[in-house]
């Protein structure tokens, strides 16, 4: 690093190193990282893309896309998969890689997830005698308030928890299984 890019004070430097400590955990164990101002960059489309995200959030139902589920014997459609769907208008720059680096902030992969999860219920009451269905993710999972915050979302559209149909995948289940048995 050049004299010029030196860091200015102390406050510039603890800023620079918690820049690198967040590179080295999002790059997970027994990894390093060297502060480079790309990290700046990295760091600052991050945070206006969570930004972004807690804005959706706030003013409304997540954008939902379904996905036919069909009985593989007689072909017919018995569900129907709810899929957040960032596609939209002004979504462009939210791709599904984009937001998945962002969900492993466990805050804000909590409060998606169940943005969509219960977007997802509010709108299965428009989708007669279907199931619908969506995924829970390993996080999610192992929250222990999942389980009660879905049942408010259920309650609050008065739909008939039969209905539904959480796909755990199965890596939720074998980190844990103490805490799996007790989620289910």
């Amino acid at each position: 690093s050049s004299l010029q890019d030196a860091p200015k004070d102390a406050a510039e430097l603890c800023a620079r190193a918690d820049t690198a400590l967040y590179a080295v955990n999002a790059a997970g164990r027994g990894s390093a990282r060297r502060y480079t101002r790309d990290l700046d960059r990295q760091r600052a489309a991050r945070e206006a893309l969570e930004r972004e995200m807690r804005q959706r959030i706030k003013a409304g139902p997540a954008p939902i896309l379904f996905s036919p589920i069909a009985d593989a014997s007689s072909g017919v459609i018995v569900a129907a998969e709810a899929i957040l769907d960032l596609t939209g208008e002004g979504a462009a720059d939210i791709t599904e890689a984009r937001l998945e680096g962002l969900l492993n902030e466990p805050g804000l992969a909590m409060d998606v997830a169940l943005w969509t999860v219960s977007s997802a219920i509010n709108l299965a009451d428009t989708i007669p005698n279907l199931g619908d269905s969506f995924n829970l993710t390993p996080r999610l999972f192992r929250w222990e308030h999942t389980a009660a915050r879905l049942a408010e979302a259920i309650a609050a559209v008065k739909l008939d928890p039969t209905r539904l149909i959480a796909e755990v995948p199965s890596t939720a289940v074998f980190v844990d299984t103490d805490i799996a048995i007790a989620r289910i």
